[in-house]
């Protein structure tokens, strides 16, 4: 692909290309997730047999590669202002992604740290061409709740809280972790968080 803007046809005839003309890449490439995805999960066992838990680091940014593989989960137009695609957290497909994420996570770590967690509550959105942030899109603490219902149904009865850490250090422009009264925000209160505020 070697286009910002992504269809559904475009995607499709590039799979079927790539199966057509490199059917051996394509199943290597495969085989290669296979063997790290199962390497991991043994680490983990091995870990979790000595009493270590395995701790993943849940990215907020998303790669081109996923725009490219669910093109209706992101805002064709926009991105976070340090580059990456911007997941249309209001629509089905956005959210469906989201879930699958946070499953995917639950499944390989112990514990899980939010990167940016702040973006999931205040998501910031440049424009295509604009040099300039102008808009965030508020979402309280909404996208945080859909990310926890889905390692919870993965996790079941171990399932623990605390073994969810969210990153909320960000200037006061985007999210503030304190009113002006020094009063933790409500967000933050039953969430385990590394949170940093520069009012």
């Amino acid at each position: 692909y070697n286009t910002d803007i992504v269809s559904i046809e475009n995607r499709e005839q590039r799979i079927a290309e790539i199966k057509k003309e490199n059917p051996f890449e394509a199943s290597y490439y495969k085989f290669k997730q296979f063997l790290a995805d199962k390497h991991l999960r043994l680490a983990k066992e091995e870990l979790n047999k000595k009493g270590i838990e395995l701790s993943g680091d849940f990215l907020s940014g998303n790669s081109h590669d996923e725009v490219w593989m669910r093109p209706k989960a992101f805002i064709q137009n926009a991105g976070m202002y340090w580059g990456f695609p911007a997941l249309d957290l209001d629509s089905k497909e956005g959210q469906d992604f989201l879930k699958e994420k946070a499953r995917l996570y639950a499944k390989r770590y112990d514990n899980i740290r939010i990167d940016a967690a702040w973006t999931y509550v205040n998501q910031p959105l440049k424009y295509n061409g604009s040099s300039v942030v102008n808009q965030r899109k508020y979402y309280g603490d909404k996208i945080l709740k859909i990310i926890e219902a889905e390692i919870q149904a993965v996790k079941g009865e171990n399932y623990k809280p605390e073994n969810i850490m969210y990153e909320f250090i960000a200037n006061s422009e985007d999210f503030n972790a304190y009113d002006s009264n020094r009063n933790l925000n409500p967000i933050l209160e039953k969430r385990i968080q590394i949170y940093c505020s520069n009012i």
